[in-house]
């Protein structure tokens, strides 16, 4: 199960369903591909089996991938956009890609989001790595509201106690060697990105600080830049009860396109 929270109404609730059905065909150069060698991962969003058409520019990219390691222990967020032009005949296919070295042999779950139609939607692929680079039999699970990414460290603090079903406010705080850290900037049009995954991966989400109404802005519209540090608010609804890793990425004045991300483990009652 895909579990979306994003800058969007919740369409099953808000809106009517849309015709036809959404999905992403996935495919791998080489298949399977080797832990810790290149590879490339081509990918085709479909409504009813054929390219999308009217693909929207969300947070200043077509397609979001986010690819998360089996034991949870690598997150990275992909987008074609970062390594070529997005061509006509891209455009044409609804075909795009990307290059990766799987950090190691195992599962790896492959979360894409995009928008059309004005809407927001969601898709996942499983993808079997081989080699000999063994994954961690089982997550890390070790609570941890404490992060470290280069000179800056972050501390998750809940502004009301996260209960199942309903919305939690939560914020990061983050300083360096000089104090709080107030350089924040806007990194994929908003003021930092939250991904969240439960550790058996059946629940993966993405949101983004905090703006108030943003839950009813349509995928195209421009995020304020309201969060310049030390502060990044967020708010979010757990499906489940459990243990959760959460990344959080932002990035700095001094290398605007280059994110940190601060890994935290949660756990949900």
């Amino acid at each position: 199960m895909w579990l979306l929270l994003a800058c969007t109404r919740d369409a099953e609730t808000d809106f009517p369903p849309l015709p036809g059905i959404y999905d992403v065909e996935v495919t791998l150069t080489p298949d399977p591909p080797m832990a810790g060698e290149g590879a490339d991962v081509r990918y085709q969003i479909l409504r009813d089996g054929e390219p999308v058409q009217d693909l929207q520019v969300a947070h200043e990219r077509l397609v979001h991938v986010f690819v998360i390691r089996g034991d949870l222990e690598t997150f990275e967020h992909q987008h074609h956009e970062d390594y070529a032009t997005i061509t006509a005949d891209d455009l044409r296919a609804a075909t795009f890609h990307f290059p990766e070295t799987f950090s190691a042999s195992g599962p790896f779950v492959l979360a894409f989001e995009w928008a059309s139609e004005n809407r927001y939607h969601t898709d996942r692929a499983d993808v079997l790595v081989g080699g000999d680079v063994p994954q961690l039999d089982q997550p890390v699970s070790v609570l941890t509201d404490l992060a470290t990414s280069g000179d800056v460290t972050a501390h998750l603090r809940w502004d009301t106690d996260p209960v199942v079903g309903q919305e939690s406010a939560f914020s990061v705080v983050l300083e360096d060697s000089a104090g709080p850290v107030t350089d924040v900037v806007q990194w994929l049009g908003a003021d930092a990105h939250l991904a969240i995954a439960s550790l058996d991966l059946t629940q993966v989400s993405h949101t983004h600080a905090w703006v108030a109404d943003m839950e009813n802005a349509a995928p195209s519209h421009a995020m304020p830049h309201l969060y310049p540090g030390p502060e990044l608010p967020f708010r979010f609804t757990f499906p489940t009860s459990g243990t959760y890793k959460v990344w959080a990425q932002f990035a700095r004045a001094s290398a605007p396109e280059t994110p940190y991300t601060m890994q935290f483990i949660v756990a949900i009652p």
